[in-house]
């Protein structure tokens, strides 16, 4: 059975939303539970991942929810 898929939204470009994401999806468990599907900018989260260094958890942008697949 696949994982459940999970939307997630950052709220405020300029808050904490993309750094909270990025460091809740660095815990590898939680990604055998769920897919998460992010809605918000692909630039802005990714000038986040690159302020935190110690980010390894991989993104892949897509367009629509329906393209999302599990990793």
């Amino acid at each position: 059975m696949p994982n459940p898929r999970i939307a997630i939204t950052p709220g405020d470009t300029n808050g904490v939303g993309y750094e909270i994401i990025l460091k809740t999806l660095n815990e590898p468990h939680l990604l055998e539970l769920c897919t998460p599907i992010i809605y918000g900018s692909a630039k802005t989260l990714a000038q986040h991942r690159r302020t935190l260094q110690e980010i390894i958890v991989n993104i892949t942008p897509v367009g629509e929810a329906a393209e999302a697949q599990e990793r």
